[in-house]
């Protein structure tokens, strides 16, 4: 007995070490424990887009790409290098006639007897398997597209998500949200809360403006997408909405890059919440590859950050004072009486707008304004005090009004008032720099101030109904912006001294013509231009058959008005009598009409859009 007792430690610490090592042979398996997750499911109509991002995202970087089928992602034709020192027009040129090389291959391969293929025909096709048919490999032909790799890129902002794990994570919890959407920011600007997109997205969420303007403060002075802890309670927020409304965190996290109302859509369509059988079976004018491929994208970000050896690790630096201003401050003197570096200030307060740094404005009452200033919280107080008492004012600095005359333009207004047309764009929340109307009132920077420039916004810019259809899970060749140092502790858990403790046109297929040239949309970098009506969930489409959904607010006089036709002809169609109003919810059928299908859908999504423009400027939702 003595002698079995002996041998029996030994014999254990052998199994151990036999387990450790298996669980370090097939670390990738194991490590993905949120695969049994039921709220997020893995069918597996989906196993091999997650493995197929899970690869772009860990086995290759930016200086290469794949080239596969964008429907059957299993089937990769080559990894294709790019010259790592090429320009950004050279690299595309060079992935455009890569994939045109695969386009003509594929088609050649359908037409020519099997025996007679050369090795390189042999190796594609048998990528197919042995029962493929000519018209398979036909179609195949125009879905062939490149994905640029993103390893390098995500092991950058996995080092980045280490600076705000902790707080984001403690918000999805106190927010009543799987703290696995974390993984999100991966996805969108990989980690990176000073990215803002060519689309309009900002922020470490890539929020849009309409729909931050729910549940955040954006504007010319504080646009707070850019602070990574009151972004991630909006997108929270919206993602919570998302689910109350869909029913599943697969089809709520490919809301919040297709669209609320286009998910919705695609349920009805299909006739399904399946998130396998829509990406299979729906074919939306809009839900392109990127939509198709989002939540595919997040369930691979969510393992390789889970895996990775950043993934324990958080900021362990001290919190950073805060102070609630009760009057309006300039930046210059809180630099003066602090002394603060202005650059050290403004990263602390990424939410402030370049007019407050440059003069053009005041920090505004009730900003929480955090201070590195190293003083201990009484001394803090003290100084504030003073500050308040001798600088503080009672309101902002009024803007400049200018009233646009009869032939002017954004180019010309711009010139004469030495700024540039984005800023007067993004100061007054225009919709198209092409269009702006006589008698209408401009805001105008006082000193010339420049909007910030458009970074690209990672791997996917989202948002919405995309009104440029296709969209894109690349950043292409541009550099994502620096991320710097990380910003403040949510208030509620600010470990500091402070003195309180406590976010036009058709839609474009995602494939080329296979005679005509080959799309942006194949390379997997279009710039998109989104809709911003994200958030709701209301269908602004005409179906099929020529139907559309009532919605608050609409009259027969408006579907008169976009589609340019007398209402009595809608009366007519829908047997409706003199005098009978359209019911909210019940469908309605469309005559024929000369306005477009399109047109019809920009003018009412501009007309709900304004609407919920002129509402949620003075409201937000908080609950």
């Amino acid at each position: 007995m003595k002698k079995q007792a002996s041998a029996f430690p030994p014999i254990r610490i052998f199994l151990c070490a036999v387990l450790l090592g298996l669980c370090a042979l097939f670390g990738s398996s194991i490590a993905q424990t949120d695969a049994s997750d039921p709220a997020f499911p893995r069918p597996p109509g989906i196993r091999s887009a997650v493995a197929f991002w899970t690869k772009v995202y860990s086995d290759i970087d930016s200086n290469r790409g794949y080239i596969h089928d964008n429907r059957r992602l299993d089937i990769v034709y080559e990894t294709f290098p790019l010259p790592r020192h090429a320009s950004p027009k050279r690299q595309h040129r060079l992935i455009r006639k890569r994939i045109r090389h695969y386009r003509d291959l594929l088609r050649s391969i359908a037409r020519t007897p099997a025996e007679r293929l050369t090795a390189e025909q042999q190796r594609v096709r048998r990528l197919w398997g042995s029962d493929v048919t000519p018209s398979r490999l036909r179609a195949a032909a125009d879905r062939v597209r490149f994905q640029r790799g993103q390893a390098d890129r995500m092991n950058a902002g996995l080092q980045r998500a280490t600076l705000y794990r902790k707080g984001i994570r403690r918000i999805l919890r106190d927010a009543g949200v799987p703290e696995q959407l974390a993984a999100l920011p991966h996805v969108e600007s990989s980690y990176n809360p000073r990215v803002r997109s060519k689309a309009g997205a900002s922020g470490l969420w890539q929020i849009m403006p309409a729909t931050g303007r729910r549940y955040l403060r954006i504007d010319n002075v504080v646009d707070e997408r850019l602070d990574p802890y009151k972004a991630t309670r909006a997108a929270a927020q919206l993602l919570k909405h998302n689910h109350s409304v869909l029913g599943s965190w697969p089809l709520a996290i490919t809301a919040y890059n297709h669209g609320l109302s286009g998910v919705r859509r695609a349920v009805r369509k299909t006739g399904s919440t399946d998130i396998a059988k829509i990406v299979d079976s729906y074919r939306g004018r809009r839900f392109k590859f990127a939509s198709r491929n989002f939540y595919a994208a997040f369930l691979a970000a969510l393992d390789v950050a889970g895996r990775s050896p950043q993934a324990q690790k958080q900021h362990t630096g001290a919190g950073v004072p805060s102070v609630v201003l009760t009057r309006y401050l300039p930046a210059a003197a809180v630099v003066e009486t602090f002394g603060i570096d202005r650059q050290l200030l403004r990263e602390h307060n990424p939410d402030l707008g370049t007019s407050v740094w440059n003069g053009d404005k005041h920090i505004p009452a009730a900003y929480r304004l955090h201070l590195p200033t190293g003083l201990s919280k009484s001394e803090l107080q003290n100084r504030f005090a003073r500050l308040e008492n001798e600088s503080g004012q009672a309101a902002q600095i009024p803007d400049r009004i200018y009233r646009v005359k009869p032939g002017d333009n954004l180019e010309r207004i711009a010139r004469a008032n030495r700024t540039s047309i984005e800023t007067l764009v993004a100061m007054n929340s225009l919709r198209s720099r092409h269009r702006i109307n006589a008698g209408q009132l401009l805001k105008i920077p006082r000193s010339g101030q420049a909007a910030p420039a458009a970074v690209d916004a990672g791997p996917v810019n989202a948002r919405a109904d995309r009104e440029d259809a296709d969209d894109r899970i690349d950043p292409g060749p541009a550099a994502v912006a620096a991320a710097g140092p990380p910003g403040p502790e949510p208030p509620d858990a600010d470990p500091g001294t402070g003195t309180t403790a406590g976010p036009e046109g058709g839609p474009r297929d995602d494939t080329a013509s296979p005679e005509g040239p080959v799309d942006d949309a194949d390379l997997g970098e279009l710039t998109v231009n989104p809709s911003e009506l994200g958030a709701d969930p209301a269908d602004y489409q005409v179906a099929e058959d020529r139907t559309i959904e009532v919605q608050i607010g609409e009259t027969l006089g408006h579907y008169s008005h976009w589609l340019g036709v007398p209402t009595h002809a809608l009366r007519t169609i829908n047997g409706m009598r003199h005098g009978q109003h359209v019911v909210v919810g019940n469908r309605l059928r469309l005559p024929a009409s000369s306005t477009g299908t399109r047109a019809f859908e920009r003018r009412r999504k501009r007309f709900h859009s304004d609407i919920q423009d002129r509402f949620f400027a003075g409201q937000r939702i908080t609950g």
